[in-house]
């Protein structure tokens, strides 16, 4: 495997554009069932920052963020907090909801109605009529699989105390979104313990299912990030190196037309190593919002990307929360309301108008 093959690789689907979709973030809820070794999101029912946002809430953000030029809303949260959370349950009873994922598919046909901004959401673990229940108000979901090795459930390890990060459980609902033609992300994250071998092993089972249904549109290599007051602060980082060989395996096992996805604000060294590795989208980038999951780690600037990008003979160019070939078959992935402002808002192309 090697980084000059991985480019070949883009460079024949991709051409010469490298792709980033403007954003906001939608912390909806920081309660979470999980306790994941790493996470510096999750916050107790203690911590004022715990709880549902309201509706006003949400939409000064993605007011905001539509100001800014933003195309998509990323609906964030912990996955089924009303199962563990007296307080999310109590909110969810004030709000008039019998569920999280009712308030995120009154959120997300709000965020349609009152902005040109389309819901991308991040819900955990979710069965397939939800999924269906969310379909037509949001452009498309995701859910990383992480990894696929089950020895991270086990004590002392990154997952012990997470129910819905079992591999069984997330390979599933790849395959649920996947027959109900969601466009979908996922990924795997990287440095929590696992070797290289349980990468590409993560890899390939993403790609089976890319192949098999067509659904997966992108997916994102993650470094870890150590947070303090986690239980994995003293972690040791990936680092540039570890980074980039990941990043080549995933371009070069995926299949051709998924797009390959790393933060840049969480990069370990320079970013034009990441285009040089094969990668062809930076993800979600926000002119109004910090990175939810990683807050102490701030966005570039789209000046510097664009400039970087420029350098190695490449251009940038604003996508939407769903890429052009599912918007082309728009028809085959796309249910209403989400479909027509879907189209209203992409060029001819398929990325998002200026």
């Amino acid at each position: 495997m090697t980084s000059e093959e991985a480019q070949k690789v883009r460079d024949k689907i991709f051409g010469k554009t490298l792709t980033y979709s403007p954003k906001v973030f939608v912390p909806l809820t920081r309660n979470c069932r999980n306790k994941c070794g790493y996470c510096a999101f999750r916050r107790e029912d203690s911590d004022p920052e715990s709880g549902y946002l309201t509706p006003e809430e949400v939409m000064q953000i993605v007011k905001l963020g539509e100001l800014k030029g933003a195309a998509e809303a990323l609906i964030t949260l912990g996955e089924r907090p009303e199962s563990v959370s007296r307080k999310a349950k109590l909110e969810l009873d004030q709000l008039g909801f019998s569920s999280t994922v009712h308030y995120i598919r009154f959120i997300c046909e709000l965020i349609l109605k009152e902005s040109n901004l389309i819901p991308h959401v991040n819900a955990g673990i979710l069965t397939r009529d939800e999924i269906k229940l969310l379909k037509p108000y949001c452009g498309s979901m995701g859910l990383m699989l992480e990894t696929h090795s089950s020895r991270f459930q086990q004590h002392g390890f990154a997952h012990e105390a997470s129910p819905g990060k079992v591999p069984a459980l997330r390979i599933e609902m790849l395959k649920n979104a996947s027959l109900e033609k969601v466009p979908f992300t996922t990924g795997i994250l990287i440095g929590i313990g696992e070797s290289f071998n349980e990468r590409v092993e993560s890899l390939r089972i993403i790609a089976k299912i890319a192949e098999a249904y067509g659904a997966i549109q992108e997916v994102i290599i993650q470094n870890f990030i150590a947070h303090e007051g986690t239980a994995m602060a003293n972690f040791d980082e990936p680092d540039h190196d570890d980074i980039l060989r990941t990043i080549t395996a995933a371009r070069l096992i995926l299949p051709e037309s998924v797009s390959l996805q790393a933060p840049p604000n969480l990069s370990q060294g320079k970013l034009e190593d990441y285009i040089q590795s094969g990668l062809n989208d930076w993800g979600g980038i926000s002119a109004v919002t910090k990175d939810e999951i990683n807050p102490e780690k701030s966005w570039p600037e789209i000046e510097r990307l664009s400039d970087i990008a420029a350098k190695l003979g490449y251009n940038l160019k604003k996508r939407l929360t769903v890429y052009p070939r599912y918007i082309h078959n728009a028809n085959e992935w796309l249910l209403e309301p989400a479909k027509k402002k879907i189209l209203k808002l992409a060029d001819k192309t398929g990325y998002l108008k200026d």
